[in-house]
């Protein structure tokens, strides 16, 4: 979501009660991005350098239970066109304005218009920076990109691995088309009310295989 300085005006006073310029707006938004702009390569520096991650690891006494990341990828009009914008989002999973019901709380997010391989190097800075590789557990929710799930495995390869529900219906015919005609229909009933898992089903010998196949992941 993308929101101009005109329309980020018009949020200010309608909610805030303030008038603010939009050079007033442009500017906050300029030093706000240079400031994290540096910590974020501050960070970055720091996942790379080892001496410190041992030390880091040595002194860690409680450790977080669980923690959570999500990856997406959208792509946003520049200047010189349009280009992908990556985002991943380190939160936990907690209960809010009084609700008995679990919602991801604590978000934070990091953007970048870079390559893969590079937002991967953001990923993995970032992630240290909250903890997620000191988890007990760590719970990756993402769709079906390929890139993604590169970038996971690589920086964190015993993190649980999910493939939210809307991407992972999509792909369920894809899949069921590896299996015997008389099989697919029942496969797909079964499936399409619980996600398949990062690993496949283990209710068919070759659907783990096949998923891979399928491009699933």
């Amino acid at each position: 979501m993308t929101v101009s300085f005109e329309e980020a005006q018009r949020h200010i006073q309608e909610y805030l009660r303030v008038d603010v310029s939009i050079n007033t707006i442009r500017a906050e938004t300029q030093r706000i991005g240079d400031l994290q702009a540096e910590r974020e390569k501050q960070w970055q520096a720091a996942s790379q350098d080892l001496p410190n991650l041992q030390q880091r690891e040595r002194e860690a006494v409680v450790r977080p239970k669980r923690l959570y990341g999500s990856l997406d990828g959208a792509f946003v009009p520049l200047e010189e066109g349009w280009k992908e914008e990556k985002t991943v989002c380190w939160y936990e999973a907690g209960q809010r304005y009084g609700s008995a019901e679990l919602r991801a709380v604590n978000l934070n997010y990091y953007t970048s218009l870079e390559e893969a391989s590079v937002f991967g190097e953001l990923v993995w800075a970032t992630g240290l920076h909250h903890r997620v590789d000191q988890a007990a557990e760590l719970v990756f929710v993402c769709d079906a990109a390929t890139w993604i799930w590169k970038i996971i495995e690589h920086y964190f390869p015993y993190a649980v691995q999910i493939v939210d529900w809307y991407h992972a219906c999509q792909r369920l015919h894809a899949v069921s088309e590896t299996l015997a005609e008389q099989e697919r229909a029942p496969w797909l009933g079964a499936h399409q009310s619980r996600p398949v898992g990062r690993r496949g089903s283990r209710s068919h010998p070759n659907t783990s295989r096949d998923v891979q196949q399928a491009s699933l992941f």
